[in-house]
C-alpha cells in the first residue's frame, strides 16, 4: 500500500485545509534517487517522507489525523481524537486519504459532525464517500471518480456503484453516526458493501502508526512469543543496527543461570556453540520447548487488541557477547524503543505496508534513520515510510540522501499552517532554484524554507539578573 495524499480540514490545530502531498513532484527528474520513488501504473509517489517543522507546528496532529482516517476505515470511531479546531466555529471535521492498493487508486473521505444530540449520540456523517480513481489509458492526467459508495445527509442521498436508487432502502437502516461499510456486520447482504468493507479493512490493516514517545513492545513480543515468520528477521535487523545485540528471545520460564551466561543442556553438559542458522540466531543457547515458549495464553484485551503484561516484558532477553540479560534491566530506553520499532519495520518491509512514525529521531540515531530510509528505498514496491522529526541533521549538509519532494515542511504563523515540500518551495519560485546544490541544512537554519521557530526573548533577557563579578 502507498499513500498518495492526505487532506485535513478543521482538525485540532488545522483551522484551514492542509494537504500532505506524497506524490512525486512533476518538476523533478525521475532519475534523482530513483529508488526513492514508487512508480504505479499511472502515478508516482515518494517511498519515504520526512516531515520537519518547529515545535507546535502540527506534526503530531497530522499523524493523529491519519490515525483517525485509519480507524474510520476499520469501522472504529475514535471520538476522543476527533476534535475540531476551537477557532473555526464549526463542529464538522473533514478528512480525506487517497492511496494506491494492489495497483488501483482509491480515495476515502468524509465530513463528520462531532456535535452531540439530545439522545447523547453524535450527529455523525454529513458526507461519506469511497471512490475508485480511474485514469484514461491514453491520457493518464485525465481521471474520473467512480463512487463505490457515497452518502450525503444534506441531500438525503445514498449511492452504490454510482447508482443512487439502489441504496435508498439502505439509507433508512444505516445510522449517520456509523461508517457505511462497517455499520452492520452483514453489510445488509449487499455484495457491493461487502467488497467495500473488505477493501477498506485490508487497506487499513496495511498501515501501522506509532508514536516513539509511547511505543509498545507488544508487537515484538508477540512475534517472538508465538514464533511468527518475522522472528529471525527482527533479530537480523537488530544485529545490523550497531547496538552490539547478538540475539533476542522471549523465555516462558527462564532459568536463573541463563541471566548470567549460557545454560546447560538436559544431560548436564554445557551447550556448545551450535552449527547452522538456528544456533546462530540464539547465540549458542539451546531453545526452550516450543509448547512452553509459545503457549496458548489468552492475549486479548477487553477491546480485542493485543495487550502486554508486565510478566511478558520481564521475559524478553537480549544477548551481549554470549551473555543474556533481561532487556528492561540492561538496555537503555532508546534501545528498548528501537527493539519495539524493529517489528514494525520488518513487517512493513516484508509485507508491503505503510509505516508512519511520530518523532522518530528522538530515540533513534540519525545514521540509523538514514539506513532505515535506504531499506525502504530498496524494498518491495508497496512499502512506504512517513515520519516526523525536528532533527535537522537529516538534511545531510551537501550529501543529498533525500529527494526534495521527500522533505516536507510545516510552517506555522499567526494566520495558519502551511504544508509544502522542499520541491514545492524551490521549483515554484525560479529565484530559489540556485539552492538545489547548496547545503540544505544551512539554508534551513537561516530560514530559507521557513518552518523555523520565530523566537524573540529580548524582553525576557532584560529580566535576567546581571552576573555579579567575583571579588578579588
Amino acid at each position: 500500500m502507498i499513500l498518495q495524499h492526505v487532506l485535513v480540514d478543521n482538525f485540532k490545530v488545522f483551522e484551514d485545509s492542509v494537504l500532505l502531498n506524497l506524490r512525486a513532484d512533476e518538476y523533478m527528474d525521475d532519475d534523482i534517487h530513483e529508488s526513492g520513488l514508487y512508480k504505479g501504473k499511472y502515478s508516482k509517489a515518494v517511498r519515504s517522507a520526512f516531515i520537519l517543522g518547529p515545535n507546535n507546528s502540527g506534526k503530531s496532529c497530522l499523524i493523529q489525523a491519519i490515525r483517525c482516517i485509519r480507524e474510520f476505515m476499520f469501522g472504529r470511531l475514535p471520538m476522543d481524537e476527533m476534535k475540531p479546531n476551537p477557532d473555526s466555529g464549526s463542529n464538522v471535521v473533514e478528512l480525506t486519504m487517497q492511496f494506491d492498493y494492489n495497483g488501483t487508486e482509491y480515495e476515502y473521505d468524509f465530513d463528520y459532525d462531532v456535535s452531540v444530540m439530545k439522545d447523547g449520540k453524535k450527529k455523525g456523517f454529513v458526507r461519506e464517500c469511497f471512490d475508485r480513481i480511474d485514469h484514461d489509458p491514453e491520457d493518464p492526467e485525465c481521471i474520473s471518480c467512480y463512487h463505490l459508495f457515497s452518502r450525503d445527509r444534506d441531500f438525503d442521498e445514498y449511492s452504490l456503484n454510482c447508482d443512487k436508487y439502489r441504496g435508498r432502502s439502505i439509507l433508512k437502516k444505516l445510522p449517520w453516526d456509523e461508517t457505511t461499510a462497517y455499520g452492520h456486520t452483514d453489510a445488509f447482504g449487499n455484495p457491493v458493501l461487502e467488497k467495500c468493507r473488505d477493501l477498506l479493512g485490508e487497506a487499513a490493516s496495511h498501515m501501522d502508526i506509532v508514536d516513539m514517545n509511547d511505543i509498545s513492545l507488544k508487537k515484538t513480543i508477540e512475534t517472538l512469543k508465538y514464533n511468527m515468520p518475522g522472528k529471525n528477521r527482527i533479530i537480523q535487523f537488530l544485529k545490523g543496527a550497531g547496538l552490539y545485540i547478538d540475539g533476542l528471545e522471549y523465555r516462558a520460564e527462564p532459568e536463573p543461570e541463563d541471566t548470567e551466561g549460557r545454560g546447560e543442556s538436559e544431560d548436564g553438559d554445557e551447550s556448545e556453540d551450535g552449527d547452522g542458522p538456528e544456533a546462530d540466531e540464539t547465540c549458542g543457547i539451546n531453545e526452550l520447548d516450543e509448547t512452553e515458549l509459545y503457549g496458548p495464553e489468552d492475549w486479548k484485551g477487553p477491546d480485542g487488541d493485543q495487550v502486554v503484561f508486565e510478566d511478558d516484558l520481564m521475559r524478553l532477553y537480549t544477548c551481549y557477547n554470549g551473555i543474556w540479560y533481561r532487556t528492561l534491566e540492561r538496555d537503555s530506553e532508546a534501545t528498548v524503543k528501537l527493539i519495539a520499532l524493529s517489528s514494525y519495520i520488518v513487517d512493513a518491509l516484508d509485507n508491503g505496508k505503510v509505516l508512519i512514525v511520530d518523532d522518530l529521531c528522538r530515540f533513534v540515531h540519525p545514521n540509523i534513520v538514514t539506513k532505515i530510509i535506504e531499506l525502504f528505498s530498496c524494498s518491495g514496491p508497496d512499502s512506504q515510510l512517513i515520519f516526523t522529526s525536528a532533527d535537522t541533521s537529516l538534511l545531510d549538509g551537501k550529501i543529498k540522501r533525500f529527494r526534495m519532494d521527500q522533505i516536507i515542511f510545516l510552517d506555522r504563523d499567526r494566520t495558519g499552517i502551511d504544508v509544502r515540500s522542499m520541491a514545492g518551495l524551490v521549483f515554484r519560485a525560479p529565484t530559489d532554484r540556485d539552492c538545489v546544490d547548496d547545503d540544505w541544512r544551512e539554508l534551513y537554519r537561516h530560514g530559507r524554507f521557513g518552518a523555523v521557530p520565530d523566537t524573540n526573548w529580548d524582553r525576557f533577557a532584560e529580566g535576567i539578573p546581571e552576573k555579579k563579578k567575583k571579588r578579588g
